[in-house]
């Protein structure tokens, strides 16, 4: 039975050239990249998605989307629906993931070339890709903008956001020092600084402090949008600000390969030489005193990176 339906399922989205995307769990990241694979599909292969996500945010208004619905896999109806998807996976219908567990995404990311993020998630993927011109996308209507620019009047001067608290629930060994992005805030006085992230984020000084007042993942994004550049470390904000083509500053640590994270708006940073051991994938605390691929990064090296592309806008 379930042979046949996935059989006639898949000939109905091919006849109207449409797929069936879908991703379980709650990795806002990764579902944000999923609107990449969307962009690809539609300009390489006139293909628009159906799309299953806990994030419909992400996809709302995107022209490219024929339908997003809520999949959220903390319920026992939504872990029923991953179920059925997955019983229903063909050419046509396609789980964005590159491994169903942190330990066996490690575990075949290491035995890999090194790869982007949506091309690694992306694996399942029959059709052709050159997987070329990587892009996030997030649409706004007007009305939302207007919405969004009463919410942040103080965000009418030209400014740079910063996200000093890199995620550490998938692993602890991408984070930088907060001390030395404060650094990087006291070495450019002439910007104006905009701090985003949580409320139990390390307040940062000589910025416009937003932590917890971008209420919305549409609300950061709108404030991401309309900076001259974002500086962070590797994770949800540099893929927000590859959606608006705006430059990112990333403070990329040994934890995995710098091709993960690269949009052509991205502006890397690593230490120079990088460690021996690195990508080293760990999922575990650096056995290495003092996690050198992140502690030898100056402050200087992220200024310099900054400087040169807010010089050049």
């Amino acid at each position: 039975m379930i042979t046949w339906v996935r059989s006639i399922l898949e000939k109905k989205l091919r006849a109207k050239k449409q797929v069936i995307l879908f991703r379980g769990g709650k990795a806002v990241g990764d579902q944000l990249c999923m609107t990449a694979l969307v962009e690809a599909l539609h300009r390489e292969h006139g293909i628009r998605s159906i799309v299953f996500t806990h994030y419909s945010e992400w996809f709302r208004n995107n022209p490219k989307v024929v339908s997003c619905l809520h999949l959220s896999t903390g319920t026992l109806l939504g872990r029923a629906q991953l179920r059925i998807l997955r019983a229903l996976k063909s050419s046509r219908v396609i789980e964005f993931a590159a491994a169903n567990s942190g330990e066996d995404y490690v575990k075949r990311m290491r035995a890999e070339q090194p790869m982007h993020l949506v091309q690694a998630n992306s694996r399942e993927l029959a059709l052709p890709m050159s997987w070329r011109n990587i892009k996030t996308e997030i649409y706004f209507t007007p009305s939302e903008e207007k919405k969004f620019e009463g919410d942040f009047p103080q965000l009418m001067v030209p400014f740079v956001c910063v996200h000093s608290h890199g995620k550490t629930l998938f692993t602890p060994n991408k984070s930088w020092s907060v001390e030395k992005i404060q650094a990087v805030i006291n070495e450019t006085p002439q910007i104006t600084w905009v701090q985003l992230g949580g409320i139990s984020d390390a307040p940062l000084c000589s910025v416009i402090d937003l932590r917890g007042k971008t209420n919305s993942l549409r609300a950061l994004a709108f404030v991401i949008s309309r900076s001259q550049a974002v500086v962070c470390t590797e994770g949800l904000y540099n893929h927000i600000t590859a959606a608006f083509e705006r430059p990112c500053v990333v403070v990329h640590s040994g934890f995995s390969p710098t091709e993960l994270a690269h949009y052509s708006s991205t502006s890397i940073v690593v230490r120079e030489p990088q460690v021996t051991c690195a990508p080293c994938w760990l999922l575990t605390p650096c056995p290495v005193a003092g996690k050198p691929c992140t502690s030898d990064i100056t402050s200087q090296q992220v200024t310099s990176a900054l400087r040169n592309i807010v010089t050049r806008r």
